[in-house]
């Protein structure tokens, strides 16, 4: 659970993210309830026309995006395009990628239901499962409100593994499409200050967001690293669809563990109706918005001495020059109110009466 800034800090912290780990404060991003943000303009967005990026993100000077490269149940493959155009959104963000109230694309817009399976798994996970009340149990069977859906996949594991819920491939596909979209707002906001860390190591078929972990897909990869994350994320797919896979993982349970194989489009999803779906749905929508270039060319980096590697965990700039630049994109005194007073407040009152 990680829905507000208590829970996802203790997610954090079961998994080892602590300040004393890190060597720097582990913080939500996105603030208590996930509103905490900054609204992107996105013309040039393929199927998104705004944005919502976590405010801590938006307004940092610049970021260095560390991301485990993966599979991803709602669309195959997890790399630094998924992180910045999931990751980096706010949770009003994260409802407009996951196609939240979209008349075409959305849950309640392409869902296909079959009572017929519902059992009584389902009919006990659902009282009080949906937070806008659109699952109900009546009579033995369940009822979805369309209408109070805002697609928050709550219930969509449970209703998809057991074949409740059919959903077509566009709805996955939109998503997609919209994480590249994201991403670029993301980067937009951070005005391309930006670099990029690749993990194709422990090469999961599912994200981290699940609860559990599962042999790798193929052996360790690599680390890589760049400024384009469209690059990327296409270098790290192109060695993970090059690779054999690991026996006994559900590579090898699809019949996938050649080099050449696609790996992701078979062992990643959460329903069988993406099964073979394409892992680059992402990478040719970003490079449709211009975020960037799926070309690359790869740099074999030769190792280096860390012992004497040292990074100060302390911002030394003086007050002005670390906070000037902050103000003046969100000022948090109120100028404009009041007639430049700033505050509702008494202009005089009898101070030695409470001294």
């Amino acid at each position: 659970d990680r829905v507000t800034a208590p829970d996802l800090m203790r997610v954090a912290e079961r998994n080892g993210f602590t300040s004393a780990t890190l060597g720097a404060p582990f913080i939500a991003a996105d603030g208590f309830n996930g509103t905490d943000d900054v609204h992107v303009d996105l013309p040039e967005g393929y199927i998104l026309q705004e944005a919502y990026i976590a405010k801590a993100l938006a307004l940092a000077d610049s970021a260095i995006v560390l991301t485990h490269f993966k599979g991803h149940p709602l669309g195959m493959v997890g790399g630094s395009i998924k992180n910045m155009g999931i990751g980096a959104q706010s949770k009003r963000g994260k409802y407009n990628v996951h196609m939240g109230g979209h008349p075409t694309y959305s849950l309640p817009a392409t869902v296909i239901e079959h009572p017929e399976h519902v059992n009584d798994t389902v009919l006990n996970a659902i009282p009080d499962l949906c937070p806008y009340g659109a699952l109900e149990r009546n009579n033995g069977t369940y009822q979805w409100h369309r209408d109070k859906c805002t697609s928050c996949l709550g219930c969509l594991g449970l209703l998809v593994s057991n074949g409740v819920w059919e959903t077509p491939v566009r709805y996955y596909a939109a998503q997609q499409a919209a994480m590249a979209d994201g991403a670029l707002a993301a980067i937009k906001a951070l005005k391309g200050k930006v670099g990029f860390l690749n993990f194709a190591i422990d090469i999961s078929p599912r994200c981290d967001c699940v609860d559990h972990a599962d042999t790798a897909l193929v052996p360790h990869v690599g680390i890589f690293a760049g400024r384009d994350p469209v690059a990327l994320d296409q270098a790290c797919l192109d060695a993970v669809v090059a690779s054999q896979g690991t026996p006994g993982s559900a590579a090898d349970d699809w019949g996938v563990m050649g080099a050449g194989d696609h790996k992701f489009a078979h062992a990643s999803g959460v329903s069988p109706d993406v099964i073979g779906m394409s892992e680059e749905i992402q990478i040719k929508t970003a490079v449709k918005n211009g975020l960037g270039s799926a070309e690359y060319e790869l740099v074999e980096v030769e190792p280096h001495d860390t012992n004497h590697a040292y990074l100060d965990p302390m911002d030394r700039r003086k007050v002005g020059l670390k906070y000037g630049p902050l103000y003046k994109r969100e000022n948090p005194f109120p100028e404009e109110r009041h007639d430049g007073f700033g505050f509702d407040r008494r202009t005089e009152i009898d101070i030695e009466a409470v001294m």
